[in-house]
């Protein structure tokens, strides 16, 4: 499954929106990061949790914030 945000900065519905960088890691220590976007931060890590390979459990570790307020 493919995911893709699209920013454009000029219109005003996206000013509530949020980007993050989310890195993650399952059980065995592999890690994957992976780029999310949404109207909030949960939001934001679901999306970018649906980009992860399937079969395991990946929980975010680190998050950075690229975009919003």
């Amino acid at each position: 499954m493919n995911n893709v945000a699209y920013i454009h900065r000029d219109c005003d519905p996206c000013s509530n929106q949020v980007v993050l960088d989310v890195e993650f890691e399952a059980g065995d220590g592999t890690r994957f990061r992976a780029i999310g976007g949404g109207a909030t931060w949960s939001d934001a890590i679901a999306f970018a949790r649906e980009s992860t390979p399937a079969g395991r459990y990946w929980r975010a570790i680190k998050i950075s914030d690229l975009y919003g307020d």
